[in-house]
């Protein structure tokens, strides 16, 4: 789980290289007096000198799910690039390898590590690819189960051991991620509030409403409905006006996230079922249609980040819904702006909860073709816990930085979306039942028969995978 400071858990890590024979290491941990904390201790083995290969996702087409956070050739004054560069140097050095990352040159690469894999090449270590592609292996079960390796600790602080507690089925976990990546956190989703138009307004900034946990669906949609202004008195709604919203046709989806729920769930013996189904899930999906439906005017809806973003910088939206990416993108423009965790339904929602989609959060695993798995599973544990007094402070510095959102709250928000993101089975297995209700909500749809629609197939496909899972 990311954090600006993080606390280690106690393991007991096995090295085990090609060739040799197992050598059984119990990690230790060091106090640090000065902050109190206590650091994690990853046991260190000399490679000789070994290449360790990542086929890590990099999109050419210059879009953000790239290999900025684990690929650095030179430090270049860029806060994470120089994170990156130290972190990597620091484990080739401790270990004596040389970490080579392979670009993919694509979003998706997944029918290329399927050919690698049917072929049996053993020439990728380690993988760092979309959710979905990481999801899609597991499926052909050409990954390995991180929980039956020794060298790596998924559930550890360094990594993210909620998510990897969500993602985990049958005692079998296929890809997790942590302060090993950045593009996890950059991939939640989240609101932007415009400072400037809530100066204007005299509106407070909801900041405190969400310390107190009263940041809700209403409050939100109330301050929406207050962002609208024809602003050039033609009573047609363009991009020379100004809206509440601006936001992708996946605001159904992200608000349901945001209720604390998901569209699939693990049930007590620790297998997929849905959620969707329930009641109060039916109960929520109505509510947001309806709120959405009622708003409709003040909600200007496309998939054209780079229109709506340089609206947003001109005054011409009060709330922006995207990716927490977009602090960086927003440093290009002088505005002022705010970060807010999406709503919860209401109050009695105990916490907080955005949304990570499998397209943009990236996952780490071993392909089941690598020949030394428990080499490669433990570089992926050091490059993990190395990020925690590396990388992630970095992150956190970049999101911070610049006079748009430097102040304490904006930490505090921070704070509370890093913490309280999901990934969802339903998305990373890509069901059609997620955006069939999404496009119910934001069309103001009656929800409840759609969803009864959806319940036989959906059922059909957990079934198929539980059964795979347990295998």
């Amino acid at each position: 789980m990311k954090r600006a400071i993080i606390l280690c858990c106690l393991c007991t890590l096995s090295l085990i290289s090609c060739g040799s024979q197992n050598q059984s290491i119990e990690t230790t941990t060091v106090v640090d007096t000065t902050i109190g904390e206590t650091k994690p201790v990853i046991p260190v083995k000399d490679f000789g000198g070994e290449t360790i290969t990542i086929y890590a996702r990099d999109d050419l087409k210059g879009n953000e799910w790239n290999v900025s956070d684990i690929d650095a050739e030179v430090e270049t004054g860029e806060p994470i690039n120089d994170a990156v560069y130290r972190r990597n140097s620091n484990i080739m050095d401790r270990y004596n390898i040389k970490l080579e990352i392979v670009r993919s040159g694509a979003m998706f690469s997944v029918d290329t590590v399927r050919n690698v894999v049917l072929s049996g090449d053993d020439i990728y270590d380690a993988l760092m690819l979309a959710g979905y592609d990481m999801t899609a292996l597991t499926q052909e079960k050409m990954l390995y189960n991180l929980l039956s390796l020794e060298n790596i600790n998924p559930y550890a602080s360094y990594w993210n051991p909620t998510l990897s507690e969500s993602l985990t089925l049958e005692n079998k976990l296929y890809a997790a991620i942590g302060d090993i990546s950045t593009i996890d956190n950059r991939a939640v989703r989240c609101l932007y509030f415009n400072k400037d138009l809530f100066d204007s307004y005299n509106l407070e900034y909801p900041y405190q409403s969400v310390l107190d946990g009263n940041w809700t669906y209403e409050d939100f949609f109330s301050l929406v409905a207050m962002g609208n202004a024809d602003l050039d008195g033609n009573s047609v709604y363009d991009e020379n006006d100004q809206y509440g919203l601006f936001v992708q046709s996946s605001l159904g989806m992200n608000l349901y996230y945001a209720s604390g729920l998901s569209y699939i769930n693990k049930s007590d013996e620790g297998l997929l079922v849905p959620e969707f189904t329930g009641e109060k899930a039916v109960e929520i999906m109505q509510d947001i249609s309806d709120l959405i439906a009622s708003n409709k005017s003040s909600i200007a809806w496309s998939d054209d980040f780079q229109k709506y973003m340089t609206l947003f910088s001109e005054n011409k939206g009060l709330f922006y819904a995207e990716v927490l990416y977009f602090t960086e993108y927003f440093r290009q423009y002088d505005f002022n702006f705010g970060i807010l965790p999406m709503p919860k339904y209401d109050e009695n929602q105990e916490n907080y909860q955005q949304f990570a989609d499998g397209s943009c959060v990236n996952l780490c695993g071993i392909p089941i073709t690598n020949n030394s798995p428990e080499d490669a599973a433990l570089i992926l544990e050091a490059l993990s816990a190395e990020s925690v007094e590396l990388l992630t402070p970095a992150y956190y510095d970049v999101c911070l930085i610049g006079k748009q959102i430097r102040d304490d709250e904006s930490r505090d928000m921070l704070d509370i979306i890093f913490n309280s993101y999901v990934v969802d089975y339903g998305n990373l297995l890509q069901l059609s039942v997620c955006y069939t209700l999404n496009n119910a909500m934001i069309n103001g749809s009656n929800v409840a028969s759609i969803v009864e629609s959806q319940r036989s197939q959906t059922e059909s496909l957990l079934n198929d995978y539980n059964e795979l899972m347990t295998e």
